[in-house]
């Protein structure tokens, strides 16, 4: 090392932070650079779940068609480049499969039209006779809490809370908040 105060001195020195910016430098873009790709391969990720998972056999059949074409058209180009003319004819028949079941099964739910509205209003029946069983059971509670309540302001505050109060998220919410 060069002794201090000197022109080596400082240049050496200079240099030395130089080095570590760089390597800092070199270092964050690495860094960045990783964290660039873990991003891409959660996307990727992400991206291969959701073509492989299906809410409703609608959903599966398109899926599954799109998955069965791809894999069809890779086999064709790979064949066309080694000059393969007899094509197993598997993947593009199940995707024409699945296409062709997307629309039978369309075909088949609309003869349910009918029937899956009746089952709607049924629910919505059913629905309505639990939220009015739920609001008899709060109001026998109530009642309850108010004739043991002895002239406790608490209990008191309480039963009318129950009565008073409507059974949603909001304001029941706004009750909790105080």
């Amino acid at each position: 090392m060069s002794t201090y105060g000197t022109a080596d001195y400082w240049q050496q020195m200079y240099q030395e932070e130089r080095d570590r910016a760089q390597r800092e430098s070199y270092a964050e873009f690495d860094r960045r650079k990783r964290e660039r790709k873990q991003r891409e391969q959660e996307r990727e990720e992400n991206r291969q779940y959701h073509r492989r998972t299906a809410t409703d056999w609608f959903d599966a059949l398109r899926k599954q068609a799109a998955l069965f074409q791809e894999f069809h058209d890779e086999e064709r180009l790979d064949a066309e480049k080694y000059g393969i003319d007899d094509l197993p004819p598997y993947f593009g028949d199940s995707a024409a499969a699945c296409n062709r079941g997307w629309h039978i099964l369309a075909e088949e739910m609309a003869g349910f039209t009918q029937d899956f509205e009746q089952i709607r209003v049924q629910i919505e029946a059913l629905e309505q006779k639990h939220r009015d069983l739920r609001a008899q059971a709060v109001v026998a509670a109530a009642v309850r809490l108010e004739s043991e309540a002895e002239s406790r302001d608490g209990w008191l505050s309480v039963a009318r809370a129950l009565s008073g109060t409507p059974d949603t998220e909001s304001a029941l919410s706004a009750w909790l908040n105080w």
